[in-house]
């Protein structure tokens, strides 16, 4: 299984809305990313950038993926968070062209 490097991911503006993170390399469905996450105390600290992490905290995913926008048909989702490592880690849906942006479902 092959992780995908964060130097090949980049923020630009989005179609969809505001500033949005985008890949450089093609990703293929099944690739994953681990990033490190912040906890946070105020889970409203970043509204637009933090997922939930556990029941009085939120955090920032520490790298360019923070900027990913919502979508109803997202192109990864989430399938790890290691509490004790700080860690979370999205898988691709399906496979994603070079200089598309990267979406993710808001739960």
């Amino acid at each position: 299984m092959r992780f995908t490097r964060v130097s090949e991911l980049f923020v630009d503006n989005s179609a969809i809305h505001g500033m949005g993170c985008f890949t450089q390399v093609r990703i293929e469905k099944g690739e994953r990313f681990k990033f490190y996450v912040l906890p946070l105390e105020k889970p409203h600290a970043f509204p637009h950038h933090a997922f939930p992490f556990d029941e009085h905290h939120s955090c920032v995913v520490l790298s360019e993926f923070s900027y990913c926008n919502h979508s109803i048909t997202p192109n990864f989702e989430m399938v790890d968070m290691n509490k004790v490592e700080r860690s979370i880690t999205f898988e691709a849906l399906r496979d994603i062209p070079e200089y598309s942006e990267l979406t993710i479902e808001y739960k």
